[in-house]
């Protein structure tokens, strides 16, 4: 006999606040270097540089790669609510990828979400934040990945493996992901570390590829950020 509660929808929600902290260093004691990183931020104002970017991490969010594995489910329906109360939607996520076409609705939604984040990258004078919130539907047998606990420690008869949780309104817990696995998840911009780069990977000075236990940008390949950056200053 199976005994078991019914559940159709479950609810995954992150708040995001961006700043425009690019612009100049927070801390520097070289004026020459200052200089060289506030006109190189300019510079990629000019060419677009940050509403490319904000494509990219407009991209991640709407799409749902920040659910990872729970994104396989049955439907998807993710909202996204700005600083200005405007409302971006998505009816069924599943069906999007980084390289895959989006229909006429999706494609709008990531243009509006686009500009707003594009203003949010660039914009100094003001505050932006957005809530982001995904129905996930289930059935019976569907399984969902959350994160685990980080344990400082170990302790006899208890398991080194857990659940990561967090208290609700009502003070009972729930599943939950870290903040670092969602953050990780809106870094998987990079698929310029090759000519023919089939993913993006999670933006790194060496370009990690998980999957394949390598480096994407090793010294050898000239490619890794350090020798870009020394490019650009020979340049």
């Amino acid at each position: 006999m199976l005994c078991h509660s019914r559940v159709d929808d479950i609810y995954c929600a992150f708040p995001l606040r961006i700043r425009a902290n690019s612009f100049s260093p927070e801390v520097c004691n070289d004026d020459s270097v200052r200089n060289a990183l506030e006109s190189l931020s300019a510079i990629y104002k000019e060419l677009n540089g940050y509403q490319e970017l904000a494509h990219r991490y407009a991209k991640n969010i709407l799409s749902g790669t920040w659910l990872w594995r729970n994104k396989e489910c049955r439907a998807l329906y993710i909202e996204v609510t700005t600083s200005e109360n405007e409302k971006i939607m998505i009816e069924n996520a599943t069906s999007l990828s980084w390289y895959g076409q989006w229909d006429d609705q999706s494609t709008h939604s990531l243009e509006l979400l686009t500009a707003y984040l594009t203003r949010a990258l660039t914009e100094r004078t003001e505050y932006f934040y957005m809530d982001v919130r995904a129905k996930l539907s289930v059935g019976w047998g569907d399984e969902i990945y959350p994160s685990q606990k980080f344990l400082d420690s170990r302790e006899d008869g208890v398991p080194t493996k857990q659940l990561a949780t967090v208290e609700l309104s009502n003070g009972k817990e729930t599943a939950a992901f870290h903040g670092q696995k969602v953050g990780a998840a809106l870094q998987l911009i990079d698929d310029w570390w090759h000519e023919e780069a089939d993913k993006p990977l999670r933006v790194n000075e060496y370009g990690a590829d998980r999957e394949y236990v390598i480096a994407r940008r090793h010294v050898a390949l000239k490619n890794d950020f350090y020798r870009l950056i020394k490019t650009q200053r020979a340049d």
